[in-house]
C-alpha cells in the first residue's frame, strides 16, 4: 500500500469519526432540512447515517494504521495469503460484492407503481382478472404486445409478483455486467496491452474499480453531491450534478428505471452495444432484436445501430457476416413491426398524432418543450465520450457510438426547427437512453486510467488499494441502506401512501368487480391498486388512432364532469355508464351519497347508475 493511500485512509477515517461524534442528528437535520418541517423519521435516518459514518471511519482508520505499521505492504500479504487462488476468480468475487451492494442500495417500489399502471392492464386482462373485463382501456389494442403477453403468462401461472422481482434483479445484473465488460474492453484499448494473464487480470480489477465508483455515485454520490451544492447555494451545480448521474438520456428517456416495464429491456440493447466491442456480431444483432421486441420505439434506433455495424463489416470485407447481422435482427423484429404498422393506419392518424404530441407527451416529443440545461449537459457528455472512442480506440463501436450521438443531436435540431410532430413521436433522441450510461463509463474509465498512469505509473499495489477502498465504501453504503430498510425509514410518502392504501382497500371491500368507477384523471394507480375498472385516466392511453381519440373524448368528458355541480354530476355519471365516482372530500355536497371516505377522497354512488 503506497504512502499516499495510507495517509488518505487515515485522514478519511479521522474526518468520518469526528463528523459522527461532533455533529448531532438534530443539528444536522436543522442545518440540512431547514427549508421544511423536520420529521421524526428524518432525525432517525440521520442518526442511522451517523452510526454508519462512525463504522466507516473506524474501518478506514484501521486500514490506514495497519498498512503503516506492517513492515511488509498489506497488499503483498494479501497476495501471499491468496496467492493460491485464481486471480480471475478473485476478480469475479469482487464483482459479485459490487453487484450485491448495488442491489441492496437500489431500493425498489412495490408492484403497480408509476408506468406499470399503463403497461400491466392489458396483460392482466388477458390473464382473466375479473375486475378488468369492464375496463375500457384494458380492452384496447396493446402496442407493447410482447410485454403484455409476458405479464399475462406470469399472472396466469400465479407468479407475477415473484417473477417481476426476479426479472428486475436479472436485468439489473445484466446492466452491471454490460458496464463491467465495457470497462474491461476500454482498458485493453487504452493500454494496448498484450493478451497475457497478468494484463487480463489487471483489466478486470480496473473494471471492478470503475464499476464500484459508478455504482457509488449513482446510488449515493448523487445525493451527497447534490446536497453539498445546495448547502453552498450553488443550485445550478446541484442540478447539473443530479443530471450528470441520472442514467436517463435527454427528454427524460431512460432505460433503467428501477422497476419492471417495457423500457427496462433496453438493458439488453446496452449489452448488445458492449458485444460490439468484443466483435460478437450475431449476438449483438440478437440482443438488439430482443430489446426492440419489448419496446416498439426501440426498433428505429436499433435498426440504425445494426445498419452501422453491417456497413462497417461490409467495408472490412465481411459481407457474409453483415448479411447475417441484418437477417438476425430483421427476423426478430419483423412481426412486431408489421403488428404496429397495422395500428398506425387509418383516417384519424394525423389528428391523433397532433393531440398526442402537443397535449399528452410534449415533454418527450417536442424539443421546444423539453430541452434544457440538463439535456445540454448529457449531450456534451455523450460528445466527449465519442471523442475518446474516436481518438483512443479501434473497431466498430466507435462508429456506432459516434454516428448514434450525431443522429441524436441532429434529430433534436431538425424537430426543434421544423416542429414535425410525426418525427417527434418517433423519439429519435431515445438513442441517448442507451448511449448516455455508456458515456459515463467511458469517461470514468478514461479519467481513472490516465490519472493512475500519470500519478502512480502503473503501480500494481494501487489497484489493490483502490479495490479495498472502493469495496469498503460500497459495503458501508450497503449496510447503511440495509439499516434504513430494516428500520422502515425509506424515503417514501409515508402517511399519504398509507392513507391511499386504506382508500383502495375500502373501495375493494365496498364495491363489486362488475362496477366501473369514474375517477379524477390524475389517480393513475387507482385501477390496479383498487382492482376496479375505471372510466379513464390521464396516464394510460391507447395507441390505435381511433381508440386514442376515444380516450381524448373521455378525458374531456371527465374534465367537464369535475367542473359541474352535484346534480349535473349525477346525470353525467349515468351517461358514462359508471356505478360510482370519486371526489376530493372538500368537494362533496350533502346531496351526494357517500359510500366511503378515506385518504382525502370520497366514493360517491351514482344513483340509478349503470
Amino acid at each position: 500500500m503506497t504512502r499516499i493511500v495510507k495517509v488518505a485512509l487515515i485522514l478519511a477515517g479521522i474526518a468520518a469519526i469526528l463528523a459522527a461524534i461532533l455533529v448531532t442528528p438534530r443539528f444536522a437535520a436543522e442545518y440540512i432540512f431547514s427549508d421544511h418541517h423536520i420529521t421524526p423519521r428524518e432525525l432517525q435516518e440521520l442518526g442511522t447515517y451517523r452510526l454508519f459514518a462512525l463504522i466507516a471511519g473506524c474501518l478506514f482508520l484501521a486500514l490506514g494504521i495497519v498498512g503503516s505499521v506492517l513492515k511488509q505492504p498489506l497488499t503483498s500479504l494479501l497476495k501471499g495469503r491468496l496467492g493460491r487462488l485464481d486471480a480471475k476468480l478473485a476478480s469475479r468475487l469482487m464483482l459479485l460484492i459490487v453487484a450485491l451492494v448495488f442491489l441492496i442500495t437500489l431500493g425498489r417500489p412495490s408492484l403497480f407503481c408509476s408506468n406499470q399502471n399503463t403497461y400491466f392492464p392489458h396483460g392482466l386482462r388477458l390473464a382473466g382478472r375479473e375486475y378488468l373485463k369492464n375496463d375500457w382501456y384494458s380492452q384496447t389494442r396493446s402496442l407493447h404486445i410482447t410485454f403484455s403477453l409476458l405479464i399475462a403468462a406470469l399472472d396466469s401461472l400465479g407468479v407475477l409478483v415473484e417473477a417481476v422481482g426476479l426479472l428486475e434483479i436479472a436485468l439489473s445484473l445484466v446492466l452491471l455486467l454490460s458496464l463491467w465488460l465495457l470497462s474491461v474492453a476500454l482498458y485493453h484499448e487504452l493500454s494496448h496491452s498484450a493478451e497475457s494473464m497478468r494484463e487480463i487480470v489487471r483489466e478486470q480489477h480496473f473494471a471492478v474499480v470503475v464499476l464500484g465508483v459508478f455504482v457509488l455515485n449513482v446510488n449515493l454520490g448523487v445525493r451527497v453531491g447534490t446536497k453539498i451544492f445546495e448547502l453552498m447555494n450553488l443550485d445550478t451545480l446541484a442540478n447539473g450534478w443530479r443530471s450528470l448521474w441520472s442514467l436517463g438520456g435527454v427528454a427524460g428517456q431512460y432505460v433503467f428505471g428501477r422497476y419492471l416495464q417495457p423500457s427496462e429491456f433496453g438493458i439488453l440493447v446496452l449489452l448488445a452495444l458492449t458485444a460490439v466491442a468484443y466483435r460478437r456480431w450475431k449476438l449483438s444483432a440478437f440482443l438488439f432484436g430482443i430489446g426492440s421486441l419489448f419496446h416498439i420505439s426501440y426498433v428505429p434506433h436499433c435498426a440504425v445501430f445494426v445498419a452501422i455495424i453491417a456497413s462497417w463489416l461490409a467495408v472490412h470485407d465481411e459481407r457474409t457476416t453483415a448479411l447475417h447481422v441484418v437477417a438476425v435482427f430483421s427476423v426478430i423484429v419483423s412481426p412486431l413491426v408489421i403488428y404496429s404498422a397495422t395500428m398506425m393506419m387509418g383516417n384519424h392518424t394525423a389528428e391523433a398524432a397532433k393531440i398526442l404530441a402537443n397535449q399528452r407527451i410534449p415533454h418527450h416529443a417536442l424539443p421546444s418543450r423539453w430541452w434544457g440545461k440538463g439535456d445540454a449537459l448529457k449531450l456534451t457528455v455523450m460528445s466527449l465520450a465519442t471523442l475518446v472512442l474516436v481518438f483512443r480506440t479501434r473497431g466498430a463501436l466507435r462508429w456506432v457510438f459516434s454516428i448514434g450521438t450525431l443522429y441524436t443531436a441532429l434529430s433534436i435540431w431538425v424537430v426543434m426547427q421544423t416542429g414535425n410532430e410525426r418525427l417527434g413521436l418517433l423519439f429519435p433522441w431515445r438513442a441517448s437512453g442507451f448511449l448516455y450510461p455508456i458515456s459515463l463509463v467511458i469517461l470514468l474509465s478514461t479519467t481513472m486510467f490516465y490519472s493512475v498512469r500519470l500519478l502512480i505509473q502503473e503501480n500494481a499495489d494501487l489497484w489493490y488499494a483502490l479495490l479495498i477502498g472502493t469495496l469498503a465504501v460500497l459495503t458501508v453504503a450497503g449496510l447503511a441502506k440495509s439499516g434504513e430498510l430494516l428500520l422502515g425509514m425509506q424515503r417514501q410518502s409515508g402517511s399519504y401512501e398509507q392513507s391511499g392504501e386504506q382508500f383502495y382497500s375500502q373501495v375493494r371491500s365496498q364495491t363489486s368487480t362488475e362496477d366501473i368507477i369514474l375517477i379524477p384523471t390524475k389517480l393513475s394507480e387507482f385501477r390496479l391498486k383498487a382492482q376496479r375498472a375505471i372510466y379513464v385516466d390521464w396516464k394510460s392511453h391507447p395507441y390505435l388512432p381511433s381508440e386514442f381519440l376515444g380516450w381524448w373524448a373521455r378525458i374531456q368528458f371527465v374534465e367537464a364532469f369535475y367542473e359541474s355541480n352535484e346534480r349535473e354530476r349525477q346525470v353525467m355519471c349515468r351517461q358514462a355508464g359508471t356505478d360510482y365516482y370519486v371526489l376530493e372530500i372538500e368537494d362533496v355536497t350533502a346531496a351526494e351519497e357517500v359510500v366511503l371516505a378515506a385518504g382525502g377522497y370520497a366514493l360517491i354512488r351514482c344513483l340509478n347508475g349503470g
